[in-house]
């Protein structure tokens, strides 16, 4: 199955609510594509490796790796290579570096498990390997365009997440990095993450009280956003571009409960946070309308592709 511009991606965000969700796209002939963070533990099970091997994954290599030694690695990554996935991603490596190793020593790791991957994942056939996740994070953009300068012939495309809040500040710290690397040498641009966090209930729960809480957009504002990103990184990439909406789930918001850190990147310490608000169906089970009408809407207008 190949990409659309707009295709949506299952991974481990889904939850009970998403056979609920998948009739709202029954009429709609979009493709689905799966992640899968393959772990490290089932390295010796044939059978794990079997059942991943499916052309429309996304597999993102499990963090742990960092831990252990090259030759583990290196088999950890033909395993993964005979999979026959769409793509393998190498993940968040700077936000994801073990505290006791030090910057210095940790990118020179990094740089030598980048060209390893690459020559391993290349040779394995026709999947794509994905770059480290490019973000709105002015904190690691220095190190990270290092980083691309440094690996730039590696990869096939850029991996962009785009599932948090962006205002006018984090829009552009994201499109200005991106341009940069673009400046580098020019690639696609898969947008991995795509969704808006909104939210339209009262918020009664006091662990969203903070610096967090003014930036939960209504769903009309959100909708606004979400166009306007969309807009502003497909002209950015003279439209080779394609966006993955992981927002098939269900708000993880529950005024009865604290929060749950459901995606590897956050902090599962955190009070409520975006990544709390980027489901399609809100915290009481309801469509998101007006977010669905226009990812529809983008659809329509920009897939190669026919409503039942």
């Amino acid at each position: 199955m190949i990409p659309q511009r707009i295709n949506l991606l299952e991974g481990e965000w889904i939850d009970n609510s998403y056979r609920t969700i998948l009739p709202y796209f029954a009429e709609i002939d979009i493709p689905i594509f799966r992640q899968v963070t393959a772990p490290l533990t089932h390295l010796y099970d044939e059978n794990y490796w079997g059942i991943l091997r499916h052309q429309d994954n996304h597999i993102l290599l499990d963090p742990t790796h960092w831990y252990y030694n090259d030759d583990v690695f290196e088999l950890y990554v033909k395993k993964i290579s005979q999979s026959h996935s769409l793509s393998v991603c190498i993940g968040d490596p700077y936000n994801e570096r073990p505290n006791q190793i030090e910057l210095p020593c940790f990118e020179e790791k990094l740089f030598q498990r980048t060209r390893r991957l690459a020559n391993i994942v290349k040779n394995a056939g026709n999947c794509k390997l994905l770059s480290p996740v490019i973000r709105a994070d002015s904190d690691l953009q220095e190190q990270c365009l290092s980083y691309f300068i440094h690996n730039r012939a590696f990869f096939d495309v850029y991996n962009v997440y785009c599932d948090l809040h962006l205002d006018k500040k984090s829009t552009g710290i994201l499109t200005s990095f991106l341009k940069s690397v673009l400046s580098i040498l020019d690639k696609p641009v898969w947008v991995m993450r795509w969704a808006i966090p909104c939210y339209d209930e009262r918020i009664v729960n006091s662990h969203i009280l903070g610096s967090v809480a003014p930036y939960i957009s209504s769903q009309k504002k959100a909708c606004i956003e979400m166009v306007k990103i969309f807009e502003t990184l497909t002209t950015l990439c003279n439209k080779n571009i394609k966006w993955f909406f992981t927002g098939l789930h269900k708000d993880a918001y529950n005024s009865l409960s604290k929060p749950v850190g459901k995606l590897r990147h956050f902090n599962l310490h955190e009070p409520w946070n975006h990544s709390h608000f980027t489901g399609i169906i809100d915290s009481q089970g309801n469509l998101k309308e007006e977010v669905f009408n226009t990812l529809v809407k983008l659809i329509q207008k920009y897939n190669d592709t026919t409503f039942r």
